[in-house]
């Protein structure tokens, strides 16, 4: 996308706008503050307002869910600059989001996840849009506009949520239309030439059918470092979205919703490899400091992603009826400079794309039913390939120069599964919940190499493989809550999460990996106290993780294997305190200790002298008694929220203040994310008649440095940094 990305578009903002007629935040998470939709209805001073989700899949207040969820509403999203997927960390501790090397998202929860971002694989812990499951990393790095909220499900969602969802869901949920017109539009304009465009609008089409649109563009002009062979500016993110659906009441028991999305985002973030400082790089080179890089700043990688979505949803008296039907399909150009060196060792561009279709059937219980219940079916596909995944460079000598050594690999899985769960009242304010899924998944793959010589030749294809393999488990879900009064709740759970062995693409021909499963029991509290002025909830979980399923980096290709057996305990509390109408303050810690317990065949890396560089890889250590990756001992936030009235309109005044103690990026606990600090503030006036605003926001304030994503290969220990202090300000006009 060019520098300027559009503003052309604020010739079709202005018709936008009346298109939808002339017409109108805040964070909801463990300190759920009110919005200012919510400030508006009528709450006593200093009460805090309810939170509803959709966890179970039933609409239910947050604090009636035995579940340990964390939830953000739309409004902090948009007012603290909450740009995609990746930036959610501050606001959920135990959640880390990371962007590794451009190719998609890796989350990590209480020390859960995956760290390969290779086509086919899956994470542990699963992303959702509006109850569609989204398979592919690279899909999962998107740009969060038109959001309602974002539910953050902590611990494995064996059954209502279960694929993959070992370590727990990331459910984003946008809003749907609304009958009665409305528009937004925003503009904003930041540091590194940062410039955005926002649209959103929404109005009833006769009197059973309603749409909205969603559009999102920004542009970033001038990168955070440079590549310092040739000064070209690196570490830049440009984008585009539109997000759109129609909601058709066909009859007063039956509705149906259709969503579509389209996204383009062009990004080097996580990519561009420096070496670790005070460690060295192939040819000795040591790292330039900051945010800049050896490389030839040639990194990049071009996402295309679409989706299609359709919810019926159907009253039939004594039961509901749901099906969501979902096809997305996401497109890849990339290019990476493995090495990290201004010398071509190992250059890689790949072409990789997924396509999947999923189908979900519903029957659940009357909304006044004694014993709530739900029954479903779930279905699957999911193609992915690298078409192809190309290796030049040095690395394949003694090819001439130019040459390229190609992969043409796909992996297919076809998934089936079926679920129930119910809740009955066992004694007064007692509940029992008892849920089952049974899953079974179906894996084949094919590949070919090829070498393509810089003459337009082509070698005959070689070294083919195809193989197949099945995997079923069922997981399961047993939790008692029961409420000590109306306002304080207890509940205890033990659970199962399964995510599906599988292949790794690049390396076909190899045995697939084991499934991992993951057994937890956890206990809780959810309270409110003091006339709902005061919000505690704590939950305190012990997992038991077998098999878990652990990447290393060689030579074009990430590898997958098993490790034995980890355990995983820890904590978390949320303390929401609105001591006034105007002023609310949140606090929330979670606290982790995480080991392998059993990894006897594991990997570490032992540095080359300097005059070579990289690292030496050393196969079967006995890893156990380590860390387990990603999992920091401590990460907390602060926050707060006031509202100063003016005579005209009123002052928000926002801030959080994000702790992390630091984690090691690999089971060997050598490389290492020292602790870090993050603040973020958001200055915002609204005049009285609500037709417009203006925020004035900064993140990372502190300016400090840590990474967005780090690995040990025989390249070195590389590092890719985490976006420096950013600010900007933002003017958003309503219409209604």
């Amino acid at each position: 996308m060019k520098k300027s990305f559009g503003w052309g578009l604020l010739l079709s903002a202005t018709a936008f706008v009346f298109t939808f007629m002339s017409l109108g935040s805040h964070r909801i998470y463990a300190a759920e503050r009110p919005s200012d939709a919510d400030a508006s209805s009528e709450t006593a001073a200093g009460t805090l307002t309810e939170i509803l989700v959709t966890a179970q899949r039933r609409t239910q207040p947050l604090q009636d869910v035995p579940i340990p969820v964390s939830v953000i509403d739309g409004g902090v999203v948009a007012r603290d600059g909450l740009n995609d997927t990746s930036t959610l960390a501050t606001e959920v501790p135990g959640l880390d989001f990371s962007r590794q090397a451009s190719s998609g998202g890796t989350p990590f929860l209480r020390g859960v996840g995956t760290s390969s971002v290779t086509v086919g694989a899956e994470n542990s812990v699963a992303t959702y849009v509006d109850d569609v499951y989204i398979s592919a990393p690279a899909a999962n790095i998107f740009s969060l506009s038109n959001i309602d909220r974002i539910e953050v499900l902590e611990g494995p969602q064996g059954t209502l949520f279960g694929r993959n969802a070992t370590g727990g869901v990331v459910h984003i949920i946008t809003k749907n239309p609304s009958f009665t017109p409305s528009a937004d539009i925003g503009v904003g304009y930041g540091n590194f030439d940062s410039s955005s465009l926002s649209l959103y609008g929404t109005s009833g089409f006769g009197s059973n059918v309603a749409a909205n649109l969603a559009v999102q563009a920004n542009n970033q002009g001038t990168g955070w470092g440079h590549a310092l062979q040739n000064g070209r500016g690196i570490f830049r993110d440009n984008g585009f979205s539109a997000r759109g659906k129609v909601l058709w009441n066909i009859l007063d028991s039956t509705s149906l919703l259709l969503s579509g999305d389209f996204s383009r985002d062009n990004s080097d973030i996580g990519a561009n490899f420096a070496p670790l400082p005070g460690t060295y790089a192939l040819t000795g080179l040591s790292g330039p400091g900051g945010f800049n890089s050896w490389s030839s700043g040639r990194d990049f990688s071009l996402v295309h992603q679409g989706g299609l979505s359709a919810k019926l949803e159907s009253d039939l008296g004594k039961a509901t009826f749901v099906s969501i039907t979902a096809w997305r399909r996401v497109y890849q150009s990339a290019f990476l400079d493995q090495d990290s060196v201004p010398a071509h060792i190992v250059d890689i561009p790949y072409f990789p794309w997924t396509r999947s279709f999923s189908q979900e059937f519903q029957l659940r219980s009357p909304k006044q039913s004694a014993l709530t219940w739900i029954f479903g079916t779930y279905y699957l596909q999911s193609i992915g390939s690298y078409d192809p995944l190309g290796v030049g460079g040095a690395a394949i000598a003694p090819l001439p120069a130019g040459t390229l050594a190609q992969t043409f690999a796909q992996q297919t899985v076809n998934s089936y599964a079926a679920f129930a769960q119910a809740t009955y009242e066992v004694l007064p304010r007692t509940n029992l919940t008892l849920g089952m899924r049974y899953t079974r998944d179906n894996y084949s793959i094919n590949g070919v190499q090829r070498i393509d010589f810089p003459d337009g030749t082509s070698s005959t294809p070689f070294a083919p493989g195809r193989q197949s393999s099945s995997f079923s488990k069922p997981t399961f879900l047993g939790s008692l809550d029961h409420k000590l009064t109306q306002d304080v709740l207890i509940y205890a759970s033990y659970s199962r999460g399964f995510k599906s062995g599988g292949y790794n693409i690049l390396s076909y021909s190899s045995p697939p990996v084991s499934p991992e499963v993951l057994d937890a029991m956890q206990l809780g509290l959810k309270s409110e106290w003091f006339d709902h002025s005061v919000r505690l909830n704590l939950s305190l979980f012990d997992y038991d993780y077998k098999n878990l399923q652990v990447q290393f980096i060689g030579t074009g290709a990430s590898y997958s294997i098993n490790a034995g057996r980890a355990r995983i305990k820890g904590g978390d509390v949320q303390l929401t305190v609105a001591p006034t109408t105007n002023f609310s303050v949140g606090a929330a810690v979670s606290a982790l200790d995480g080991k392998y317990t059993e990894f006897p065949a594991g990997f570490t890396y032992a540095a080359n002298p300097p005059a070579i560089g990289g690292n030496s890889q050393i196969l079967n250590q006995d890893l156990s008694g380590n860390a387990t990756a990603r999992t920091p001992k401590i990460t907390a936030n602060i926050s707060f929220d006031y509202a100063i009235p003016l005579n005209e309109g009123k002052i928000d005044v926002n801030a959080i203040y994000y702790y992390n103690r630091g984690y090691f990026w690999d089971p060997g606990n050598q490389l290492r994310q020292p602790s870090y600090q993050l603040l973020h503030a958001a200055l915002g006036w609204k005049p009285s008649s609500g037709r417009w605003d203006a925020n004035i926001w900064g993140s990372n304030l502190l300016n400090k440095y840590y990474y967005s994503f780090a690995t040990l290969s025989t390249f070195g220990d590389q590092t890719s940094p985490a976006q420096p202090r950013t600010y900007g300000i933002t003017l958003r006009a309503h219409f209604k």
